[in-house]
């Protein structure tokens, strides 16, 4: 046979609203609304036990390599001995001979005017170099290199160190902040060095997620680490507490040492006493890192309808298949209309 004309044929199933064909569809759509919010918690968030998951997400990440600088801001402490002599009278002769004895003790050192007047028995003069090294000349500072050099006077045993530097931090890819922070350094060793090497990373640590602004946001601004007067030296006198200090904050910095090298003392003068000139070099890496933050609104309203529409249109596919084998086969009754090219007649199903 060949095949003449054909038009297709248009079925549509009606029904009153007081029907159960009518209730049965008001209750499919509902469930086809509803089921994008079902799928989209997960079963440890239906249980209470995250609050992750959910048609709303409560923050995103983005990768970005900060922008740090050096602030000149450095404190040193050094625990050291101090080797002297004492005479000494033997108890079977009246000679006298001449003892060495090991003392305690602390070598302090600052690039604050108002710290170093606290320290003013300890306070020894050091001298700083450092250096910003952008390898691939993006503009972004990869690495810093901190050389701090003090002389030690004869007799002193270096045995450990306690460095703390103070630098500016920023983000300005997407989260726009901007903070001073610091890296803390302690080294200590069983035996005397004069020379300390160490290696690191400065790594950013947040106990919140960052805000979105459209300009840059000052943290901190009116709590600086460093003291910058006076007054703010009487809060902050001490390592510890400005330590303290920096772990308080919601935004902070860590240094992650990735290794330390000492060198013992070699240099010794006629009388059996060091006296070398202390060296200390620290380098920091400024490597990408993974940055939380709280979505905007845009953010927001993106992702979600995205999530909802994906499970919504799956929603709606398996709904259509269900209507078509309930429909056709009159699972519930209803009126059949089909429409035609020219012929219009309708029929009911009992």
């Amino acid at each position: 046979m060949i095949p003449l004309f054909s038009h297709p044929v248009y079925r549509r199933y009606l029904a009153p609203r007081c029907s159960l064909a009518y209730l049965f569809s008001w209750v499919c759509s509902i469930i086809v609304v509803l089921i994008p919010f079902i799928l989209s918690f997960t079963p440890e968030h239906m249980r209470g036990e995250s609050t992750e998951g959910g048609l709303w997400i409560k923050h995103k990440s983005y990768r970005e390599q900060a922008q740090i600088h050096f602030r000149q801001d450095l404190i040193l402490v050094v625990q050291a001995k101090e080797r002297i002599g004492v005479n000494s009278t033997t108890t079977s002769s009246s000679d006298m001979r001449n003892e060495w004895i090991d003392r305690p003790k602390e070598i302090f050192f600052s690039t604050s005017s108002y710290l170093n007047q606290l320290y003013p028995n300890t306070f020894r003069m050091a001298s700083i170099q450092s250096r910003e090294i952008d390898r691939n000349l993006d503009n972004v500072i990869d690495s810093i290199n901190i050389q701090v050099s003090m002389p030690l006077h004869a007799g002193e045993y270096v045995y450990s160190i306690q460095l703390v530097s103070g630098f500016d931090y920023s983000l300005s890819h997407h989260v726009k902040i901007q903070m001073d922070t610091l890296a803390f350094l302690h080294y200590t060793s069983g035996l005397p060095f004069t020379t300390l090497i160490s290696k690191g990373e400065l790594k950013s640590k947040q106990r919140a997620l960052f805000p979105i602004r459209k300009s840059t946001t000052v943290l901190y601004k009116d709590d600086a680490l460093f003291p910058a007067s006076c007054d703010t030296v009487k809060y902050m006198s001490t390592i510890q507490q400005l330590l303290e200090k920096a772990d308080s904050r919601l935004f902070s910095t860590d240094y992650l040492e990735r290794y330390t090298s000492a060198n013992r003392a070699d240099h010794v003068n006629k009388a059996g006493l060091i006296s070398p000139v202390l060296n200390i070099t620290l380098t920091l890496h400024n490597n990408v890192q993974t940055i939380d933050y709280t979505p905007a609104m845009y953010e927001l309203l993106t992702d979600a309808w995205i999530r909802y529409f994906s499970l919504y249109w799956i929603a709606m596919k398996l709904m259509r298949q269900m209507y078509s084998f309930v429909y056709p086969n009159q699972l519930i009754e209803t009126f059949e209309k089909i429409d035609r090219t020219h012929t219009h007649w309708s029929k009911k199903h009992n």
